[in-house]
């Protein structure tokens, strides 16, 4: 997989096989987890429960704009995936462009997905800075994920730059 700037609009992933297309494709379902453990990440108390009329307010006021900006960043990314892989590419060589205006809310949603995973499969830091297991094993594919998905956070943000 590369990625790489078409044109001033446009970023494109190329070179990418079908792993790395149903990676993309968990992107969405990733970071929309109704997980409480995700959930309690994602919308994390701001003071611990130690305020609790600010832990109401925040409740109230912050949470639901939060969760709608979540969500529309996600929108973005599964309309970008809507019809990806097209059906007559080659399995082998798949390219997915993005325009580049919709790279903030690809790194919003790459962000609320790394953090789902972590929270679901209840990572520790130690954890998720080594490598990988090659076990075959759920935490070792959510990790892979995770990883794939800050690859392509690192990216993302070097285009913006």
């Amino acid at each position: 997989m590369q990625v790489r700037r078409v044109n001033e609009k446009t970023v494109a992933l190329t070179e990418l096989n079908v792993f790395c297309c149903e990676l993309l494709h968990q992107i969405g379902p990733n970071a929309q987890s109704d997980d409480p453990a995700a959930h309690g990440r994602l919308f994390s108390s701001p003071t611990g429960g130690k305020e609790a009329e600010f832990e109401m307010d925040w409740h109230d006021y912050v949470q639901p704009e939060l969760r709608q900006i979540f969500q529309s960043a996600v929108e973005v990314v599964e309309n970008d995936l809507f019809a990806f892989p097209a059906e007559d590419a080659d399995e082998e060589d798949v390219t997915l462009e993005i325009p580049v205006n919709h790279l903030e809310a690809w790194i919003h949603t790459l962000t609320q997905a790394r953090l789902s995973l972590a929270a679901r499969h209840d990572f520790q830091e130690d954890e998720i800075l080594r490598m990988f297991p090659a076990d075959g094993s759920s935490r070792a594919l959510a990790l892979f994920q995770m990883d794939f998905y800050g690859f392509l956070l690192e990216c993302f943000l070097r285009e913006l730059d």
